[in-house]
């Protein structure tokens, strides 16, 4: 049974929490977390915690086969954003995880949240930008785990139309079992535009992500992880966007004996 996470400490998190009790009929289940009733609505629990979502360690113990922090998002350029991407640290663990440690995801689950925040954005008007993000920070998990997020500033965690959005496409798409195929994808920026089209426009599902920044740190045990927590069939290079990693990157992929295949191929 999926499992929604709120982390108290976070504005967007508690404001989509409040679009999701007003907007859907929860149920008490009997089985408490941190003090406070974990709630159902059909086979979707919901739960709080006091914990900040990157260090929200303390979810393990709970039963589930996919665990979604409903969140924020916050960059520098302060655009606004509806996002969603897997976790996991590809070097040092600087927002909770641990090092060098990737955490299982659920691609096709993922595609249909990008999916769906794209029809609410088109549909309502929504001025946010839809995007993925490549893979980063905690917490440390052993079940599939995504974030999906409202950014990039407080005038935007608050926004109760884009948390309404957000609510229902959690909602809509948490007990997704349609098939894709499902890919680790290499290269580009942190949004990562190549794959943000691909997952919009194909039947690819891409789980894990490694931007530019990140591939100097990109070794076969990594690979393999990244390969293993997304269930990949196949690897997806942004070959423009490898830097001066393009050498060390395809004797990685190769050395997997999985296709790869270049985005621009793929969106031909």
């Amino acid at each position: 049974m999926p499992l929604i996470i709120a982390s108290k400490p976070n504005q967007a998190s508690m404001n989509i929490a409040s679009r999701l009790l007003e907007n859907f009929e929860w149920s008490e289940t009997g089985k408490d977390f941190e003090g406070e009733p974990i709630r159902q609505h059909k086979n979707i629990e919901f739960a709080f915690t006091e914990t900040l979502h990157v260090f929200a360690d303390n979810v393990e113990p709970l039963e589930t086969d996919l665990v979604v922090f409903i969140s924020s998002h916050k960059s520098e350029a302060g655009k606004p954003t509806l996002s969603t991407h897997p976790i996991g640290n590809w070097g040092k663990a600087e927002l909770g995880g641990k090092d060098k440690t990737i955490i299982p995801t659920n691609p096709g689950v993922m595609k249909k949240f990008l999916l769906g925040l794209q029809a609410k954005q088109q549909e309502r008007e929504l001025d946010y930008e839809i995007s993925l993000e490549c893979t980063h920070h905690g917490p440390l998990l052993s079940k599939p785990t995504i974030f999906i997020e409202i950014g990039s500033s407080p005038k935007e965690w608050a926004d109760e139309k884009a948390a309404l959005a957000v609510a229902e496409v959690v909602m809509e798409n948490i007990r997704n079992q349609e098939k894709f195929t499902n890919c680790v994808g290499l290269g580009g920026q942190h949004y990562p535009h190549e794959f943000t089209k691909i997952e919009l426009r194909t039947d690819y599902a891409l789980g894990h992500m490694c931007p530019k920044h990140n591939l100097a740190k990109l070794d076969t045990e990594l690979l393999q992880q990244a390969i293993k927590c997304s269930v990949a069939e196949k690897i997806v290079l942004d070959w423009k966007g490898l830097g001066p990693q393009k050498q060390q990157v395809k004797e990685l992929v190769e050395a997997t004996g999985i296709e790869v295949l270049r985005s621009k191929s793929i969106l031909k």
